[in-house]
């Protein structure tokens, strides 16, 4: 009988506890609080304790603003393709290079992040902090087929390993490739390709506009050519692919409203003779613009010597050495880049770089890119820590190291003074008539009868606002008479408008 009493007794006092709470809260609304004591106004603090309270924390994003560094403001989760030690990096490459440009292309980009991950494991930044400098993690990304199946593999190598961003890139044309950049915000950094798409997504960055700009400084070079000297028609070589197309299409919306006559010979991609037959049967009296690699110049040395002027794309070209010593005598090329006093281009940090790693040198220019490209990205990298990192952030930063009148530049990249292969021609300077151009003629031939060689690839790397591209000009190089030696025949053109 106890065992069923305990239960009852329990719930009992369980019912009596209950009522007891219920009274007592009853009591408490019904009895009034008493007021509570006023506050004492505070005094107003000093003026260096208000200064002091205002400061954000040292270590803050706001303390670096305060500091004059970019570091960029925390996020609550980490960016795609970053982690706490590593950061994910894509190299595209599509389909159509060269087996040799490949290779040597990735070549020197391994061996570019093999020496970032190689290098001490904390980085000094500008604010007098250390932080651990995470690795890089490259993943190359080679497209096939035509270009309207690109998106889909973009998207899938994305969906495998997001990036942070396309660290470098070899291409013909682009397009798709930007506009991926453009739909994920990732920054496309300074890509090797041929031709620049038009228009550009916000999130790239590119050295130059490819067969482009040489368009639009061929055409600006022959309307300020005096009329005798002016060639009445001009006639344009190309392989029959998307680029070569491109190049002759770029060159004819840039003559137009001109009086020079613009004509077209597209050649077979699959039959090399092609060319032979073409310029054999070209009747004299015109000019000639050739968009052709190497290997379709190489060809030139077994044919007869043309009676024509005829201008060469220097970026399809790769090297001035391309043109034929037979040739030399009527040839002229238009070259996007600085030039050192051997006819190659002038990137002595570069080639030091490379030889030093026994990377063998197959398109200087192209490789030339790919290891300034790296270098402004380790510079920009070297100011984040993986916890703030965003692709907005990088961009930005890329963009302010390479601004007109930037203090902090990537010493390596940047030469003020043109400098061309040779002492340009006192008869060059006489055939342009602006002052200026004059001058900077001059300038050039003093430079380059001191001996001296450009150290970069570029005259200069500098992004204005509101442009993708670092440089935006290019000489029209043509050969010594006698020595056949690389000639700067104009300063360094750029066109209007800018490309």
């Amino acid at each position: 009988m106890t065992r069923h009493l305990i239960p009852t007794l329990l719930r009992c006092a369980g019912l009596t506890l209950a009522l007891s709470g219920l009274i007592a809260h009853a009591a408490e609304l019904g009895t009034p609080k008493p007021a509570a004591p006023p506050r004492k106004a505070a005094s107003a603090p000093a003026t260096h304790a208000s200064r002091t309270a205002d400061m954000p924390k040292a270590g803050t994003a706001a303390a670096d603003a305060v500091a004059g560094t970019a570091t960029p403001p925390k996020s609550a989760r980490r960016a795609p393709g970053v982690e706490s030690d590593r950061i994910h990096l894509a190299a595209v490459i599509t389909p159509g290079i060269d087996e040799a440009r490949r290779q040597a292309w990735l070549e020197t980009l391994r061996a570019l992040v093999g020496q970032h991950n190689n290098n001490s494991n904390t980085v000094n930044r500008p604010n007098g902090r250390s932080a651990p400098q995470a690795a890089w993690q490259l993943h190359v990304w080679e497209l096939t087929g035509p270009s309207s199946g690109w998106p889909a593999q973009l998207e899938a190598q994305w969906k495998q390993q997001p990036v942070l961003a396309l660290a470098s890139g070899l291409g013909t044309l682009w397009q798709p490739v930007d506009a991926f950049c453009a739909q994920h915000k990732v920054p496309c950094w300074f890509p090797s390709v041929d031709a620049m798409p038009a228009p550009v997504g916000a999130q790239s960055l590119y050295f130059q506009a490819g067969v482009r700009l040489e368009a639009q400084v061929l055409a600006r070079h022959l309307r300020e050519l005096p009329p005798g000297r002016r060639p009445a028609k001009l006639v344009q070589f190309y392989r029959n692919d998307a680029l070569g197309a491109a190049a002759a299409q770029a060159l004819k919306e840039a003559l137009a409203g001109g009086n020079v006559e613009v004509e077209y010979r597209a050649l077979s991609t699959q039959q090399p003779e092609a060319l032979d037959a073409a310029l054999a049967a070209e009747p004299a009296g015109s000019a000639w613009m050739l968009w052709l690699r190497g290997a379709d110049l190489a060809r030139l040395a077994a044919l007869p010597q043309p009676g024509a002027t005829m201008f060469v794309s220097g970026r399809l070209a790769g090297s001035l050495k391309a043109v034929p010593e037979p040739w030399r005598a009527r040839a002229a090329v238009v070259y996007p880049y600085a030039l050192d006093r051997k006819g190659a281009p002038a990137a002595e940090d570069f080639l030091r770089w490379a030889q030093s790693r026994e990377i063998a040198l197959v398109d200087e220019a192209m490789q030339a890119e790919a290891f300034y490209g790296l270098q402004i990205l380790g510079e920009a990298l070297a100011e984040a820590s993986t916890a703030t990192l965003t692709p907005e952030w990088l961009l930005a930063r890329g963009r302010a190291l390479l601004a007109p009148g930037s203090q902090r530049r990537v010493s390596a990249l940047f030469n003020d003074t043109p400098a061309p292969a040779e002492a340009a021609s006192a008869v060059a300077i006489k055939e342009h008539t602006a002052v200026g151009r004059a001058a900077n003629l001059r300038m050039l031939q003093a430079h380059a009868t001191e001996g001296r060689d450009a150290a970069t690839l570029y005259p200069q790397l500098v992004v204005e606002p509101g442009q993708p591209t670092a440089s935006r000009g290019a000489y029209i190089v043509g050969f010594d008479a006698a020595s056949r030696a690389p000639v700067a025949r104009t300063a360094w053109i750029v066109p209007t408008p800018r490309p």
